[in-house]
């Protein structure tokens, strides 16, 4: 298990309520997990995760103080 911070932006912190937090947890699917029962409106949106700067479209196992961001669909134009 590690303790990882997690930041939320746009319609993420708006599901959460929160701009970030302290969790801890072993991988990026329990994260996923964790977060969409928490919060059922943070899981209806598509979402991705970036672990410290990084794009993760697979599970990815955790470390101690890893950055885990949850970023919600952009529109660009």
């Amino acid at each position: 298990m590690a303790s990882v911070k997690l930041i939320f932006f746009s319609a993420a912190a708006e599901a959460t309520g929160f701009s970030e937090q302290q969790v801890i947890s072993i991988d990026t699917a329990a994260v996923r997990k964790n977060l969409n029962e928490k919060f059922p409106q943070l899981g209806k949106l598509n979402y991705a995760i970036a672990v410290n700067h990084k794009l993760v479209n697979a599970n990815f196992i955790l470390s101690d103080g890893d950055i885990v961001a949850i970023l919600p669909p952009f529109s660009g134009g």
